[in-house]
């Protein structure tokens, strides 16, 4: 689908964001193999608060959200993945998820890690 069709279609929802009482736009410079690249993002919230605020909401959200993927890195190993084909990505995530439960789950019963751990 064309960008400006999708955009026609998703007019009257754009629109709408410009009726929200908050939002800040947040600047990023990034250099990468001797390129620099900027990129700006839109915070928009239905919450009515000041700048300082709301940036500190903005902070929040991106440190949980980095811890969140570094854990998925550094356990799962997710940016190494070549798995990238068809529903593959996802079936191993659910596997590595339930795997993840399992274990946990197990650990709260006062058992070891692994459930088949010979007696």
């Amino acid at each position: 689908m064309a960008i400006e069709t999708y955009g026609n279609a998703k007019r009257g929802w754009l629109k709408s964001l410009l009726a929200l009482p908050s939002g800040i736009p947040s600047h990023d410079t990034c250099r990468l193999w001797n390129q620099d690249t900027a990129e700006t993002r839109y915070f928009l919230s239905s919450l009515s608060t000041n700048a300082q605020t709301f940036a500190r909401y903005i902070r929040a959200h991106w440190g949980v959200e980095n811890q969140l993927h570094w854990c998925l890195d550094v356990v799962f190993i997710e940016d190494a993945s070549r798995i990238r084909k068809d529903h593959a990505p996802r079936n191993i995530l659910h596997s590595a998820v339930w795997g993840a439960l399992e274990i946990i789950r197990n650990l709260a019963q006062g058992g070891d890690s692994s459930s088949d751990k010979p007696e």
